[in-house]
């Protein structure tokens, strides 16, 4: 069904070329609905309610177009791209025109790379990752620098006793 124009709560439905068979439908009772916007806007709140598994579908069609979602206030956006022009056919979360995540259609996740090569892989000047133990108030770091891979347990002393342990079989 193509959406031909919305006015108020009712929609026309139908081709604007045979104006005979347009038919007036509330929007509330409209499913299997096709929005070709052709670089238009569509305004105000949209939802998506149903029972069971609802689907949200950004389409497009030939080689080179990449579809994208994207959330924007004023002139900050996040953008989710999905790229389906190369041999990886990635899936790009986006700030601002920048990559900060990137998941390849093996499952591999690359946090400051586009192009991950391990299952996790995390790059960047310094990169680091955090594990917070919200039962108490310490944390520990993994980090690498300068090719040399740092365990950091306790950096603020917020517990006593830390220790940086390892437990084999049990």
């Amino acid at each position: 069904t193509e959406v031909t124009a919305v006015a108020g709560d009712f929609v026309l439905l139908g081709d604007t070329s045979d104006s005979n068979n347009l038919k007036k439908a509330p929007v509330s009772s409209i499913t299997g609905v096709s929005l070709p916007l052709a670089g238009g806007t569509l305004t105000g709140d949209t939802s998506i309610t149903k029972s069971g598994n609802p689907v949200f579908m950004v389409k497009t069609t030939g080689a080179g177009n990449n579809p994208v979602l994207r959330l924007q206030a004023d002139t900050n956006k996040w953008d989710l791209q999905g790229t389906f022009s190369n041999t990886n056919d990635e899936l790009f979360f986006m700030y601002n025109s920048s990559t900060k995540m990137a998941i390849d259609s093996s499952g591999k996740v690359g946090i400051g790379t586009t192009s991950p090569d391990d299952e996790l892989d995390v790059e960047g000047s310094d990169p680091a990752i955090r594990l917070t133990d919200t039962s108490a108030s310490g944390y520990a770091r993994l980090f690498a620098n300068n090719g040399s891979l740092l365990l950091q347990s306790d950096e603020g002393n917020s517990v006593n006793n830390s220790i940086i342990g390892f437990d084999v079989d049990g």
